[in-house]
């Protein structure tokens, strides 16, 4: 299965990950993202739909999806914006 992500928020290019053996979207997630951002989003998409984090564990993936992973920052705590 490919899937593409984006670990800088600000740029558009992905990088194709293969995975295997990932029947749901969190399997996808914890094998291509083995860490965590501080002040990120991590955004999930299956075929350009927006899938909700609560739906990870539970939401189906078929060999032919196409899955997208994007990082948005979510702000600081002084105050300042991402922009």
């Amino acid at each position: 299965m490919q899937v593409q992500r984006s670990l800088l928020p600000f740029n558009n290019v992905f990088t194709t990950v293969s995975v295997e053996d990932c029947k749901t979207v969190q399997d996808v997630v914890d094998k291509t993202i083995p860490f965590s951002f501080k002040d990120c989003k991590l955004l999930v998409t299956v075929n350009n739909e927006l899938v909700d984090p609560n739906e990870w564990k539970t939401k189906e993936i078929k060999e032919d999806d196409i899955i997208g992973l994007n990082f948005v920052p979510q702000g600081g705590k002084g105050g300042k914006t991402a922009l």
